[in-house]
């Protein structure tokens, strides 16, 4: 039926109409009729190709992963100070992972290891200083770690009594993969050093595990050390 009508409205064969040919061409005739078809599939090919490009992209994107760390306060019977920690206190993350720090006690922050918050730098180069507000009970903070390395953090009010906490992002790399060597205000304060310094937080053993919970470290990482001691000279460990 297309041919027909070209036919009829093709003033070469039909006196009574003027309508150009040429608005028809491209599909009726039979050679035209492959152009257009030609034409087709390469828009299709164009359409398939930007679907397969968006379908990898969503896919990358479905592959990133949320991990959950919760903010704790712990009564120990026969201990004067409860434990303040974070659970996992190490973690294994890939480098776009994101880390929701949920907050089931009050008080709490996640706060990197930067020397532009007054602190020895224990986070990869490069990375920007990063610190939670102080987080409300059943809320959370999130943090998505991309640049790949070792990242030490600390609770701003509970540093000292212990609250840090290890994220290997993807490879044991950069300055938090050597142990920490100072306890003072201006390093790893306190207990923080001491949770920060054992065995089982070093970061070939998170990537190996992927999770250290805080029963994994020892008695001995979690003892108050003499105050004194720790805002004179710093103290190495």
């Amino acid at each position: 039926m297309n041919r027909r009508l070209t036919e009829i409205n093709n003033p070469r064969t039909s006196g009574a109409y003027s309508v150009p040919a040429r608005k028809f061409r491209l599909r009726t005739g039979v050679g035209e009729g492959k152009l257009w078809g030609d034409e087709m599939d390469r828009i299709w090919r164009k359409i398939v190709v930007l679907l397969i490009a968006l379908l990898a992209v969503g896919g990358f994107a479905s592959a990133q992963t949320t991990h959950e760390v919760q903010l704790m306060i712990q009564e120990v019977e026969g201990r004067t100070l409860p434990y303040f920690f974070f659970e996992p206190t190490g973690l294994y993350v890939e480098p776009g992972d994101t880390v929701r720090f949920i907050a089931v006690t009050p008080h709490h922050t996640v706060t990197a290891y930067h020397s532009q918050q007054g602190k020895q730098q224990r986070v990869p180069d490069g990375v920007e200083p990063f610190s939670s507000p102080v987080i409300p009970i059943g809320e959370a903070w999130e943090y998505t770690f991309e640049t790949p390395g070792v990242y030490d953090v600390w609770c701003g009010p509970h540093e000292m009594y212990g609250m840090a906490m290890r994220i290997v992002v993807g490879e044991a790399t950069g300055p938090g993969a050597t142990p920490p060597d100072d306890m003072g205000p201006e390093g790893t304060f306190g207990t923080a050093g001491l949770v920060l310094g054992d065995p089982a937080l070093d970061p070939e053993n998170i990537i190996e595990v992927q999770a250290v919970p805080w029963t994994d470290l020892s008695d001995d990482s979690k003892v108050i050390p003499n105050l004194d001691e720790l805002l004179g000279e710093p103290m190495s460990h």
